[in-house]
């Protein structure tokens, strides 16, 4: 009998369970943040959390397109064009990479009717390098207002800015949502129920640039993030 009860309190303390099966995740996780308020309780300092494993770097990318030679004929010349990527990598470390690039090489050869005429050829070389990836930094703490912040906790009631402004008088992780963005099942049931998630407010479009001609136009669509719906 007192195991019975034992077990019925600790339940009382876990996050609700939405009903239905518990599911795994179908989206990528929220992203995570540390939140601070205030001393006038009037805006808090929000540190986002970034993907340390986002790695931007560039490659050679040999690229064909036709020319005419001094005699008027058609002929496919390859050249070389930069491209920047991004790749996702689990965490920072030092990685010896072992890669193969296109290198041009000019050399001369004989066409049907025995001229010698200068072509550029692809030749593949291969390279080894050190690099470091990942690893990257967390971001600045922002200011936000906090009346124009949304907080709700992990079951989704809402929680008013003076009532956050009092969970958040010590520094505390938060979770970030998009506006509209709702959380999965299998995370109110996995995160702890007194985290507070928060949608911030939508930065207003930036004054045109100098030059800046009349068909510019400011992005749309943010995300609460600081970035276009497009990540862009």
């Amino acid at each position: 009998m007192i195991a019975s009860l034992a077990v019925s309190a600790f339940a009382c303390l876990l996050p609700v369970q939405e009903q239905g099966k518990l599911e795994l995740p179908k989206q990528p996780p929220p992203m995570f943040a540390v939140a601070k308020a205030s001393q006038d309780g009037k805006s808090i300092a929000v540190t986002k959390s970034q993907p340390s494993g986002v790695q931007t770097y560039t490659v050679q990318v040999p690229v064909t397109r036709i020319v005419k030679d001094k005699d008027g004929n058609n002929r496919a010349v390859v050249e070389m064009r930069t491209e920047t990527r991004q790749r996702n990598v689990s965490r920072a470390r030092m990685v010896q990479e072992t890669y193969t690039t296109m290198v041009p090489v000019k050399k001369l050869v004989k066409d049907k009717d025995g001229n010698e005429k200068e072509v550029t050829v692809n030749v593949p070389q291969t390279r080894t390098r050190m690099r470091r990836i990942g690893g990257t930094p967390p971001g600045k703490p922002k200011l936000h207002p906090l009346a124009k912040c949304q907080f709700s906790d992990v079951a989704g009631k809402s929680v008013t800015p003076e009532e956050a402004a009092k969970r958040l008088k010590k520094k505390a992780p938060i979770i970030l949502l998009r506006k509209d963005q709702k959380l999965e099942s299998f995370y109110r049931v996995a995160l702890n129920p007194q985290i507070l998630l928060v949608t911030l407010p939508v930065p207003k479009p930036g004054k045109p640039p100098a030059g800046a001609n009349e068909e510019w136009k400011p992005l749309e669509g943010g995300d609460g993030f600081g970035k276009a719906a497009d990540g862009k």
